[in-house]
């Protein structure tokens, strides 16, 4: 859905503001899918997307829950594709 992004779900992001503006008011997923929405509008609007390394530690009081939300999740992406 993005291409060139191997990780939409890393909640660690810095955008510009006028891009990522613009970008949000157009945005209509929420949950968990909506990174790949805003990475993808962003994408769309001619933006260029960079991944960095970075050290990250997951908390041990993470809210995902892999069954639940990442079923929700994949049937919001699917509905961005119907769009």
């Amino acid at each position: 859905m993005v291409p060139g992004v191997f990780d939409t779900q890393c909640g660690f992001k810095f955008f510009e503001r006028k891009a990522v503006t613009r970008a949000l008011v157009q945005c209509r997923t929420s949950g968990f899918a909506f990174d790949v929405e805003l990475l993808q509008r962003l994408q769309h609007d001619g933006g260029t997307i960079v991944e960095l390394p970075v050290a990250w530690t997951d908390g041990v009081q993470s809210t995902f829950r892999p069954i639940r939300d990442g079923l929700a999740s994949f049937g919001a992406v699917f509905q961005m594709q119907k769009v």
